[in-house]
């Protein structure tokens, strides 16, 4: 069966998972399969989802030159490659989370944003079985992005950690990002709006993230949270760069 017959990306996932355990266990196996299947993963959304080790495996004899002397029992090889598939798995199973990913990732591009790139990875990562770690993830991609901006910008920070809002404020008056500063009353909305994105994830973080030890009375977050504020972060980011170069361009 071809890659375009597989009716969802979940079986598509699925079938992926097991050519590499028949491959892994002594059964029959098909590796023209396995190349399609890889590289159309590799090439799609759910890219940051599969395993790290699959991007340098091109065929399933390298699989299984990777995986023999790691695992001496069949058992153990399964639930290597169940944990590995997990993230893939549960990816496709709900669908792409992050419709600001293709724009931002252009822009991460540059290597002078590789710590940026790191920041957004991992809210990648963590976004289907990890919603604390996502939204702890959400905040740090901010923050970076932030202070990224500050330091092209030639903007000097009084404090060594500012916290998330007072990071942002500085930022946005440089950016001419402030709500204040324009008249227009949708351009002040939406403006504010920005703020009020910027201070509801941090805030979130603070009250739900991993960073910090839970109360009995903890509400745990869902996908849904985490992909919102994914979502949010990501699009706050890409904004922010690009008004960053926009204006770094004029001058």
């Amino acid at each position: 069966m071809s890659v375009e017959q597989k009716q969802t990306d979940y079986d598509r996932s699925h079938h992926l998972q097991r050519l590499l355990i028949a491959r892994a266990t002594g059964e029959p196996y098909s590796d023209s399969e396995f190349v399609d299947l890889r590289l159309y993963f590799i090439k799609s959304m759910y890219s940051h989802h599969i395993p790290i080790w699959l991007r340098a495996v091109h065929s399933l004899d390298q699989f299984w030159s990777f995986i023999k002397p790691k695992f001496s029992k069949y058992a153990d090889r399964r639930e290597f490659i169940y944990k590995e598939f997990s993230p893939l798995l549960e990816a496709t199973e709900v669908g792409c989370i992050t419709p600001i990913e293709n724009s931002l990732e252009l822009l991460l591009e540059k290597p002078t944003l590789e710590s940026v790139n790191e920041s957004w990875q991992r809210c990648l990562a963590r976004s289907t079985s990890d919603p604390e770690g996502a939204v702890t993830a959400a905040k740090t991609l901010l923050e970076t992005v932030l202070k990224h901006v500050a330091e092209d910008l030639d903007l000097k920070i009084e404090k060594k950690n500012p916290g998330l809002p007072e990071l942002y404020t500085k930022v946005a008056q440089q950016l001419n990002l402030s709500p204040q500063n324009h008249n227009e009353k949708l351009i002040k909305k939406i403006l504010s709006g920005c703020n009020s994105v910027v201070t509801g994830i941090g805030e979130l973080r603070n009250l739900y993230g991993d960073a910090h030890g839970k109360d009995r009375r903890k509400v745990k977050l869902e996908r849904r949270h985490a992909h919102l504020a994914i979502n949010l972060a990501g699009s706050m980011a890409s904004f922010l760069i690009e008004t960053t170069i926009n204006k770094l361009e004029k001058y």
